[in-house]
């Protein structure tokens, strides 16, 4: 008996694990029904292939529910079919859902459409809104978000259907009201029309539709998707051409092995989903569209000329430019002693067997007309830009440019108006920056190049987007190896202000931004040009620091009232107008002779800039922070002066003998003055260091300066002995009985003590040089802070870059210097000199502080005056 119980109950516990794997199995089939089910709502068609077992209660229920009205989805009929306590049901009715409230949108966009119909607005003048552009762009977007369902069920597929060809209706009927509402408002008369800017003509339309083309519309999303990650790694991470074609080929076996083990899935290998998968990876650039438009220029390979020559297209076919064969340049026509350039400019170059000719020397002009409705095509970014003049700033602290005076009293080209103030036509301001780099890296020694970079910055986007390389402005890459001389480089600007020229008056008029989807009208102001010092004077036409007129602000004089006049308030600032029209004589000079005059005269060429006629070249013009304080005033101050990284100390000569003398005579030429420096100098100095040799050898020495500067020096009655009788006795104008009577002066005088250190930039002892090492080493900063070598001073780490100084001299230098020079009592000379430079040092850094901080005021501002004048006095 106990064994037939046994019996009878292993066989009940086998026929109960039986029933229990039948049941898993058919939860497992229903399962897998319901996933491709659900894929098909994600994913393309072709991806889950046709579905094979419709009748599972979960694919019933998707049928179902695909049948009924909105209204009866939402009512609580106990007929109607019941949603299973499913999370993966849950989802299917949260995509109905979607759809419902798609077509509820849709509905009233199309009753919208109707009243409009029925009682039609008319535009009063050019740039009126079409009313319904609000309700085209929600159509363009409806229909986006219905494409972006995809389903295998045939009564969503007819939902699908019917919903997409409602939206092309409405959108169509929208187009063409849009297209009639244009047309009414070109045909109003002219005194309707806005005053600025005055009936633009054909020239000024650009057309901005293809930034709006979709990006592979017909391709299957898992090929979209795959090759979004291919570009990403080509362009952003800049992955080789056959790795990413190698990517090219993995991800076409993986698409295809992860959906061809599905049991339901019919994926072949000759499948289109398998043949749409690309296999060069230029042949995926081209489909996203991330080429802008160029014009490619002839450049004159002559490295005085650099003219620029456009292509002419033959038969308006882009693929076969044009080009002068020879430069026919020639900067004075009507001078009969210049000549045209004759430089060849084209050569013939084999490509495949056919010969085409192409430029020697080439510059790519990206075309800011392009580049900007790109920038408008991205969603958010015009709500930015025209958000940018409404910000003000608050008790006087300006934060942003926009809060500057310039651009607060900037007129339109009207000259009455705001520039702000362009009812629905946008306004945006621009700074350019033009710098010059060596492309080859090689900072310390071997080949150096020099090739320069123009690029713009859109000031209308806020600050934490403005400088995103995505936001910058390229307009192109002033070709080597050399750069261009001083009046070469307006070639290159040329057809940058060309187009600025057209952005001011009348405008650009866009065919459609992401905003505007009928038009937009764009009026541009370049407000600012930001370059290094001699980009800024080569770019904006002033002169060198070494002319006699070396400020491009005011008009201080190297020989007088220049560089010994500290005193800021005195100084005859310069005037636009002025300036303006110095620029227009040297451009009008027929011969270089007079051009040269014009330019001594004066400190001004002729810039491109100056066709701006709202362009201030007085104010407009400016050097940044990072070459002018960091890299230049900062890291001057403590290579030359303190030491610190000096590759090698200067030496300079003390003055042990008083050689006072009254200016030079304006008629004396540069030349001249710079001998009676050189000569003072070697007066003053010891005589063992500049007149320790025989009688012959100091004679032959001083027979080396100039005649006028041996008379002006020799004759000038501030030079005396002690007994005040003059160092001169006679002799003619020959150098001899100057240079004698120098020489026998000199050698009577008695020299005086001086403590100045013969070594400049050697202040900074190896002892406290070895403090400064200590100090970087044990100071604890934040991860975040840029980090400085730690044997600073040593040739080993190579040169230091900007945001290094700027760290160096903020944050650690401060602190060694106030520690080993601020706390001492000694009374010694060294030690006295070493607190008179801490303070001028701290006032630098003071400055510096200031002039970089994110929020400025007009105390600030004084401020910093007060203390770069502080510097250079006790300096």
């Amino acid at each position: 008996m106990v064994a037939e119980r046994e019996i009878a109950a292993q066989r009940a516990i086998e026929a109960q694990d039986t029933n229990m794997a039948a049941a898993q199995r058919d939860l497992e089939a229903q399962y897998a029904d319901l996933a491709g089910c659900i894929a098909s709502l994600t994913l393309a068609d072709l991806t889950t292939g046709p579905r094979t077992t419709p009748s599972s209660p979960q694919t019933e229920f998707v049928d179902q529910f695909a049948s009924l009205t909105i209204s009866d989805r939402n009512s609580t009929n106990p007929s109607l079919p019941s949603i299973p306590d499913d999370p993966i049901i849950h989802r299917v009715e949260k995509v109905f859902s979607s759809l419902s409230e798609l077509h509820s949108s849709l509905d009233s966009v199309s009753s919208a459409c109707h009243a409009y119909e029925l009682h039609p607005n008319i535009p009063t003048s050019l740039d009126s809104v079409f009313p319904l552009s609000k309700s085209l762009e929600d159509v363009r977007t409806i229909e986006a978000a219905v494409c972006k369902i995809n389903t295998t069920s045939p009564e969503m597929r007819e939902r699908k259907k019917a919903l997409l060809e409602k939206a092309a209706r409405i959108q169509a009927n929208l187009l063409e009201q849009c297209k009639c509402w244009n047309a009414k408002a070109s045909s109003l008369p002219a005194e309707t029309r806005p005053s600025e800017p005055s009936a633009l003509g054909e020239s000024c339309q650009f057309s901005t539709d293809h930034h709006f083309n979709s990006v592979l519309p017909n391709a299957d999303p898992l090929v979209q998707l795959g090759l979004f990650m291919m570009a990403s790694l080509r362009v952003v991470f800049h992955n080789s051409r056959d790795s990413c074609r190698w990517l090219l080929q993995m991800l076409s076996f993986f698409v295809f092995t992860a959906l061809g083990r599905h049991p339901s899935s019919t994926i072949k290998p000759e499948d289109k989903l398998i043949k749409t998968f690309p296999r060069d990876p230029d042949t995926v650039l081209h489909n996203f569209n991330l080429e802008s438009k160029t014009v490619i220029y002839a450049v004159c390979p002559n490295s005085k000329c650099h003219k620029l020559y456009s292509p002419v297209l033959r038969h308006g076919d882009p693929r076969v430019p044009q080009y002068p064969k020879v430069c026919t340049h020639n900067p004075f026509p009507n001078d009969p002693n210049s000549t045209v350039c004759g430089q060849v400019l084209t050569e013939i170059k084999t490509v495949d067997s056919v010969s085409i000719t192409v430029p020697i020397k080439r510059f790519v002009y990206f075309d800011f007309c392009d580049w900007l409705p790109a920038l408008l095509a991205r969603p958010g970014y015009e709500d930015y830009m025209d958000r940018a003049w409404v910000h003000t700033a608050t008790d006087g602290v300006m934060s942003d440019i926009f809060d500057g005076k310039f651009l607060r009293e900037l007129k339109g080209s009207d000259g009455k108006a705001h520039f702000s103030d362009g009812g629905d036509s946008s306004r945006y301001v621009l700074s350019l920056c033009v710098d010059n780099f060596n492309p080859q890296t090689n900072k310390q020694a071997g080949k150096k190049a020099s090739i320069g970079l123009i690029s713009g910055t859109l000031l209308n986007l806020p600050p934490h987007l403005r400088y995103r390389p995505e936001c910058l402005y390229l307009a192109g890459v002033i070709p080597g190896p050399n750069g261009p001389p001083l009046d070469a480089v307006n070639h290159y600007l040329e057809p940058l202000m060309d187009t600025f020229c057209k952005l001011w008056s009348p405008g650009i008029k866009f065919s459609r931004t992401y905003k505007y989807l009928e038009g937009r009208l764009i009026i541009c102001a370049l407000i600012a040009i930001v370059c290094d010092l001699l980009g800024a004077r080569k770019v904006s036409g002033f002169a060198a620091i070494s002319h006699e007129y070396f400020c491009s602000l005011c008009l201080c004089r190297r020989s007088t009232k220049g560089l010994d006049n500290s005193d800021y308030r005195s100084w005859q600032h310069r005037t636009n107008d002025d300036c303006r029209e110095w620029a227009g004589k040297y451009l009008a000079a027929e011969t270089p002779d007079a051009r040269q005059a014009i330019f001594d005269a004066c400190g001004i060429r002729w810039s491109q800039l100056l066709r701006l006629p709202y362009f201030d070249i007085t104010r407009c013009v400016v050097v940044d922070s990072m070459h002018n304080l960091f890299l230049g005033l900062l890291k001057r101050h403590f290579q030359e002066v303190l030491g610190v990284g000096a590759e090698k100390a200067k030496t300079v000569q003390p003055i042990v003998c008083d050689v006072s003398v009254l200016d030079p005579p304006a008629d004396l030429t540069a030349k001249d003055k710079k001998d009676i420096r050189k000569l003072v100098t070697l007066l003053q100095a010891p005589l063992s260091m500049g007149l320790s040799g025989t009688h012959e050898q100091n004679m032959k020495k001083m027979m080396g300066f100039r005649l006028p500067a041996l008379e002006h020096v020799a004759c000038n009655h501030s030079i005396t002995k002690p007994n005040g009788a003059s160092p001169m006795t006679g002799g003619g104008r020959t150098k001899n009985p100057y240079a004698s009577s120098l020489l026998k002066w000199r050698l009577s005088q008695e020299e005086t003590n001086d403590d100045t250190p013969l070594d400049v930039g050697h202040i900074l002892t190896p002892k406290e040089m070895e403090e400064i090492r200590k100090d970087i080493r044990e100071m604890i900063t934040p991860s975040w802070l840029t980090s400085v070598p730690k044997n600073l001073g040593n040739a080993a780490h190579g040169k230091l870059k900007a945001d290094q100084w700027r760290v160096l001299e903020t944050v650690y230098l401060p602190i060694s210097l106030i520690r080993m020079w601020g706390k001492t009592d000694s009374l010694d000379s060294q030690t006295l000199l070493r607190r008179e430079i801490l303070l001028v040092t701290i006032s630098l850094l003071s400055a510096v502080v200031i002039a970089t901080s994110r929020k400025a005021t007009e105390a600030n501002a004084n401020c910093y005056s007060e203390l770069m004048h502080a510097y250079l006095t006790g300096i």
